[in-house]
């Protein structure tokens, strides 16, 4: 139809000085190849532009806007060499191109359609508002010359990661709302430009992301929870606001509603009184644990004093009679004494018999030195033991004042049926023989349970029980058959790893298969399966048996060899449907017995496994240990 309305135009046009360099336009026009040519029609029938208008006055057009229309690609947008803003909505466009000589383009909107790529932008310096929200853009990457840009919305996409924006530091506002966010991280202090960042609808569920996000020294607008979008589980916790307010006091708005100065100082008196009472219960606690340490020091003064006592009358001993064996076996052949006398001198046995005491005394002595300092270091082991303790205990506490008490962990006393309960589940799943010829290990015969402590984290917690919703039928109780209780050990290649679970939870399968472990998150039925690669490592980091301690073992708490003391994190886990692993240990074992080759072990990949929830990999000696 364009075409046609051309012709026409040409046919009645006059004899003017521009009808040749009019003529030349058309012609480049016509000549376009015929993509770029129907995507050009269609851009000037939906805004309006005639033939004459093209070929006159394109380089005046600043601003285009393409709704509801076919547009299948973005091609010929370097028609118009001035446009400032395009708005593309609504259409079934997959790429971002076209935008390569749009050097002025200061905005631009390519939203609700089909963009899965942040790409063609890099000739775009000069632009400034950005909005690409409603698409399947999966990344954040490509955006790097565009140095300008003060607005940014991403929102309504696939985003899992919030990276590559360090080089737009004029940045003030950012909108990554409805993507699948678990974490920010620091990636935003790079923009210290931001006033208004808006993360709603994500999977952020960490009180620690608040914090970061509050160290933007600009910041004026921050969103975890919008009516238009939707909340993040961080949002439904418990004192949220009040952290929020306390956490980042200048802040204006929060989750889209003004604040006020009244509600911002409420919050902040009511952080601070839990913040000084959590304070006195550090020093409370530290102090206790500085009179513990003075009493095991009267202690040590007192023992030590004894052993010295007692070894100093034993020096003396030892000195007399050493100076008496001495004298007697001078006596034994004295020179220049009548042989008649020699009858008078003592007997060889009574040299033997001064001999013997003068051993004696010396063991008695060297007992003693060894006595004093197996007191000695007894005291430095309860003083380390103390002081780490205290350590614990408080960081526990500031844990629970940094989460607004979201994260709570509490130690329970044998009276407790969730205490019992755990060092039941332990003994009944330690086995003895699965921990015989580890080298530098003596022989195990059993398992001591010292501290058992719950974790309450209502997060994880909820999480949990959302995703189990969404699995099963809760009306229905036997879904309760693929509940199971199942262990997590200190992992070798991942130092702390527990500790970070405990708050925030374990990773994602994709995590662990990029740091080269089984893409699932790997827990056992079996103490030993659980426990036995930080035992390896710490007897070898410790060197051996009688080690006081490995750099990468256990980060529990106690006396005597690190290799002795373990942790083990109970997960409640729901099973559903189980598959076993395909050539597994299992199968290896059997291949080895038949005399064939045994096939390598495979990590695991949940892509292998799509329609299970769990695999499981059985102990070659022993299907039950999984």
């Amino acid at each position: 139809r364009l075409q046609r309305m051309w012709e026409d135009e040409a046919g009645g046009s006059g004899d003017s000085e521009d009808e040749f360099g009019a003529l030349d336009r058309r012609q480049a026009v016509r000549a376009l190849p015929k993509p770029e040519y129907s995507a050009l029609s269609v851009v000037c029938e939906a805004n309006g532009i005639t033939q004459q208008q093209l070929v006159s006055k394109a380089d005046q057009v600043e601003h285009l806007e393409m709704f509801l229309f076919n547009f299948p690609r973005m091609l010929s947008l370097g028609t118009f060499s001035n446009l400032s803003s395009l708005s593309v909505m609504q259409q079934s466009i997959q790429t971002l191109e076209g935008l390569d000589q749009c050097h002025h383009l200061k905005t631009l909107w390519v939203i609700e359609s089909q963009i899965s790529k942040i790409q063609g932008l890099h000739n775009c310096t000069k632009l400034e508002r950005l909005h690409l929200y409603s698409n399947r853009i999966e990344r954040i990457e490509n955006l790097d010359s565009l140095t300008s840009l003060q607005v940014l919305w991403l929102s309504d996409n696939k985003i899992t990661q919030v990276e590559n924006l360090g080089a737009l530091t004029n940045l003030r506002e950012i909108n990554l709302a409805r993507n699948s966010i678990t974490r920010v991280g620091e990636v935003l202090l790079a923009n210290p430009s931001l006033t208004s960042v808006n993360l709603a609808d994500n999977q952020i569920g960490s009180f620690k992301e608040i914090a970061t996000v509050g160290r933007l020294p600009k910041l004026r607008e921050l969103c975890f929870a919008d009516p238009h979008w939707g909340d993040n589980p961080v949002s439904t916790l418990c004192n949220y606001q009040t952290y929020v307010l306390f956490t980042i006091p200048g802040l204006a708005v929060l989750d889209t509603l003004p604040l006020g100065e009244e509600t911002k100082a409420l919050a902040e008196a009511t952080y601070m009184k839990k913040k000084m009472y959590y304070n006195m219960r550090a020093k409370t606690l530290r102090r206790n644990a500085t009179n513990a340490v003075r009493l095991g020091n009267e202690g040590r003064e007192a023992l030590v004093g004894a052993v010295e006592y007692t070894l100093n009358l034993l020096v003396r001993q030892a000195k007399e009679v050493a100076r008496e064996l001495e004298e007697e076996e001078r006596n034994i052949r004295p020179v220049g004494v009548d042989p008649r006398l020699l009858s008078t001198i003592r007997a060889p046995d009574a040299l033997d018999a001064l001999r013997a005491k003068h051993a004696k005394v010396s063991t008695a002595i060297q007992e003693l030195v060894c006595e004093a300092s197996a007191v000695e270091r007894a005291y430095e082991d309860c003083t380390s033991t103390v002081y780490d303790l205290a350590d614990m205990y408080v960081r526990r506490m500031m844990v629970e004042l940094e989460t607004g008490g979201n994260i709570r962990l509490e130690d329970g006393k044998p009276s407790d049926l969730w205490h019992s309960s755990c060092v039941d589940l332990i003994s009944s799943r330690f086995f003895p023989a699965d921990f015989a010829g580890i080298p530098g290990v003596p022989k195990i015969t059993g398992v001591r349970v010292t501290r058992v402590t719950r974790i309450h984290n209502r997060h994880l917690r909820n999480r949990f029980e959302q995703r189990l919703e969404a699995l099963v039928d809760m009306s229905d109780p036997a879904y309760k058959r693929s509940l199971e209780y199942l262990f997590a050990g200190d992992s070798p290649g991942l130092p702390g790893e527990l500790q970070r679970c405990l708050e925030d939870g374990f990773r994602s399968p994709a995590e662990y298969d990029k740091l080269g472990l089984d893409g699932a998150v790997k827990l056992s039925n079996s103490v030993s399966l659980a426990d036995v690669p930080r035992l390896r490592t710490d007897t070898e980091a410790g060197g051996g048996g009688g080690g006081s301690g490995g750099a990468h073992g256990s980060s529990s708490v106690g006396i005597g060899p690190s290799w002795t003391r373990g942790q083990l994190l109970v997960a409640k886990v729901f099973l559903g449907k189980s598959s076993q692993e395909v050539g597994g240990a299992v199968a290896a074992a059997a291949a080895r017995s038949r005399g064939t080759e045994a096939h390598t072990e495979t990590k695991v990949r949940s892509e292998a496994y799509a329609e299970f929830n769990s695999v499981y990999r059985c102990k070659a000696n022993d299907p039950k240990q999984r």
